[in-house]
């Protein structure tokens, strides 16, 4: 395969990869309101964990085809796009409106996740224990958060939560053999472009003697992290500002317990130093960072400017830049 058509396979997993999370989220979430599930609870699961769909099935994919390290540096790799990229490119088209909760709640507990996994990772290795250690880690975070959701029952929260399931044209009108339908549809295309993307980049880093784990970081971070920037985006644009940060902390936290957790279930991975030493503190850095800027915002009743979103995007730049020049 030339990689010139490797390149248009992968741009193409791509597309399949958002169409088909989407397709999943949107026949889910209609399915789960015909059952009586409230807006909120939907919300809180299937919408939230939705666009991280795609970073999960390049885990799968890589889990039967013997490429961990693509998977363990897409999970990565899309943390750091996430906050350097997403929240910088968000933060330049408008400025954010931070609240002190999220630094209360949803950045303590990335931290104490990214402190896990930090754990984990300074051993150069990770085991099928870890792996499902991470993936309780996950469902408990899940189960959390539907808790504490349901027990809040906040008006605004579940409004927001009913105005984008009319948004998304999610209705109780269509049956449940077009639901059904469309969900299965979701799954196929998931788990196809999902194998279209891990083959496609294994060609690539060959030919141009690439590592995975560089490919994982770099270029499949970028394409799995395409839905955050869409959701980033429209929600800026809307003024949800909590949802956009929100969001991408959630899906932060996500893949760093499902994603990664997924690829050394069955199987250890030996991992070389600069894993930890320098994706992992880039991460964990470029998180801190973020941090700071929203604290700072906060104290002083500002938002996060676009000098702020600026300096997240310098910083992603030069990593990547980093990655390639040596």
């Amino acid at each position: 395969m030339s990689p010139i058509i490797a390149f248009i396979i992968l741009i193409l997993g791509f597309v399949l990869l958002a169409a088909g999370a989407n397709f999943l989220i949107d026949s889910g979430a209609s399915l789960a309101k015909k059952l009586g599930v409230s807006a909120l609870l939907i919300g809180l699961t299937i919408i939230a964990i939705g666009t991280s769909l795609p970073e999960l099935m390049i885990s799968f994919s890589t889990l039967f085809s013997g490429q961990p390290k693509l998977a363990i540096g897409n999970a990565i790799g899309s943390n750091i796009t996430n906050i350097g990229l997403i929240l910088g490119v968000t933060s330049l088209y408008r400025p954010l409106q931070i609240h002190s909760h999220i630094l209360k709640k949803e950045f303590p507990l990335l931290f104490v996740v990214m402190l896990l996994v930090g754990l984990m990772l300074l051993k150069h290795r990770l085991d099928p224990t870890d792996g499902l250690l991470l993936l309780l880690g996950a469902v408990a975070v899940i189960a959390w958060f539907v808790w504490t959701g349901l027990k809040a029952k906040k008006e605004k929260l579940a409004v927001e939560y009913q105005q984008e399931l009319k948004e998304r044209d999610i209705t109780t009108k269509p049956s449940y053999q077009k639901d059904i339908t469309y969900l299965i549809l979701g799954i196929i295309l998931l788990a196809v472009s999902a194998e279209m993307v891990v083959r496609s980049t294994t060609h690539i880093a060959n030919y141009f003697h690439i590592s995975q784990l560089i490919i994982g970081l770099t270029i499949i971070a970028l394409g799995t992290s395409l839905p955050e920037l869409a959701t980033s985006l429209i929600g800026a644009k809307k003024q949800e500002d909590d949802l956009v940060v929100g969001n991408i902390i959630g899906s932060n936290i996500f893949n760093l317990l499902a994603v990664l957790a997924v690829p050394v279930l069955f199987h250890s991975v030996i991992l070389n130093k600069y894993v930890f030493y320098r994706d992992f503190l880039t991460m964990f850095g470029i998180s801190i960072i973020s941090y700071l800027f929203a604290f700072i915002s906060i104290r002083k009743q500002k938002k996060l400017t676009r000098p702020m979103g600026a300096s997240l995007i310098i910083i992603y730049a030069t990593y990547v830049a980093l990655l390639y020049i040596r």
